[in-house]
């Protein structure tokens, strides 16, 4: 690649791939059995313990006219 003629590469794995679902839920139901306080994930099983409802209303978080402008960023 030079500087006079700079290449420009565009992933398109996206759009050339495709996901088989029935692979993808045999797969899931194969693990589900897995200890995974053995990565690491102990804080995770504990905290999901705590989860609980809260009041977000998305009706009302939602403004009717979006609003952004270039260069903001979303976290």
């Amino acid at each position: 690649m030079s500087k006079e003629k700079p290449m420009h590469y565009h992933n398109k794995t996206s759009e050339l791939s495709s996901l088989d679902f029935d692979k993808l839920t045999e797969e899931l139901k194969s693990i589900s059995d897995i200890d995974m306080t053995e990565f690491g994930f102990e804080e995770l099983e504990a905290s999901l313990d705590e989860v609980s409802e809260d009041n977000f209303n998305e009706d009302e978080a939602v403004p009717e006219v979006p609003y952004s402008k270039r260069g903001d960023i979303s976290i």
